[in-house]
């Protein structure tokens, strides 16, 4: 159950943002889904990034570590990206570990992580960059 619905929301999430003039890009392991947009001109790039992390055996920590350089080269010093990791009835310590990551380095430059919970249609994540709007609305 918890595979068929990661599929329809990395559907639903695809046709959401190409909406929103989001256009996929190839990620790297551990990323199922990656998304790019040029905003003010083409100036600031924003990415989104998607990992399945249920059966993931590394600590969230540990996969935020692995796509930093993607990131980075994604989004250069002027940019903003969210890393959004999928659960399916996440506990409440790992809801924590990943709002930690990128916290305290708000800015152009900055990713941040959030949680999704497939199981109860939940997310955790900062408002940075109005990431929930465009993601989930």
């Amino acid at each position: 159950m918890a595979a068929q619905n990661s599929w329809l929301f990395y559907d639903s999430l695809r046709m959401r943002l190409a909406n929103k003039a989001y256009t996929e890009v190839r990620p790297i392991a551990p990323i199922d889904l990656a998304f790019l947009k040029q905003t003010m001109g083409g100036l600031v790039p924003k990415v989104i990034a998607v990992t399945n992390s249920m059966d993931s055996t590394d600590s969230p920590t540990t996969t935020f570590r692995y796509t930093t350089t993607w990131f980075k080269n994604l989004l250069g010093n002027g940019g903003a990206g969210v890393l959004l990791y999928v659960y399916w009835q996440p506990t409440a310590a790992v809801v924590d570990e990943v709002l930690q990551l990128g916290n305290g380095m708000l800015g152009y430059g900055q990713v941040v992580a959030g949680v999704y919970d497939l199981f109860s249609n939940r997310y955790w994540m900062s408002d940075h960059m109005n990431w929930p709007h465009e993601i989930f609305q």
